[in-house]
């Protein structure tokens, strides 16, 4: 009985290791700077220290995925520096392939996208705040391996 116990509390830490986020640096960042406690933004009114901002050019991340993730989450929305109902958009790359684009407004709120990576071995994602932003753009936090 002690050794079933046992074995069954092994499969499920197993299963929960698998099942848990991973956070995974890009290896490449232009035209975006990184958050820290240090340099706080807000979107909606809440502080995000976490991830990566932009200012009034296009930023790109890419990410090795190395074939090892399944999906990936992530946080994306405008700061609350931003203007007002100009368009500022998402484009999210899976082995070069468009796979979404989002468009966001200064003031909407912030959207949580799971994307299927399917394994595959490069992401890339791409951020275009709205050329006139002075300040900060749009926000990338939140992203999660899986």
């Amino acid at each position: 009985m002690k050794k079933k116990l046992i074995m069954v509390a092994l499969v499920a830490l197993a299963t929960l290791c698998a099942l848990s986020a991973e956070s995974l640096n890009p290896y490449k960042v232009t035209g975006a700077y990184e958050l820290s406690p240090a340099n706080v933004l807000t979107m909606v009114g809440d502080e995000y220290s976490d991830g990566y901002a932009t200012n009034s050019r296009p930023a790109t991340l890419l990410y090795n995925l190395k074939n090892r993730y399944k999906t990936v989450t992530m946080t994306v929305g405008v700061s609350d520096d931003a203007t007002l109902d100009k368009e500022n958009t998402l484009e999210i790359y899976v082995d070069n392939v468009l796979v979404e684009t989002h468009v966001f407004k200064g003031g909407d709120f912030p959207e949580e996208f799971e994307i299927d990576l399917n394994y595959q071995r490069q992401l890339k994602i791409v951020l275009e705040p709205y050329s006139a932003i002075k300040k900060n753009g749009m926000i990338l936090t939140n992203v999660d391996f899986k």
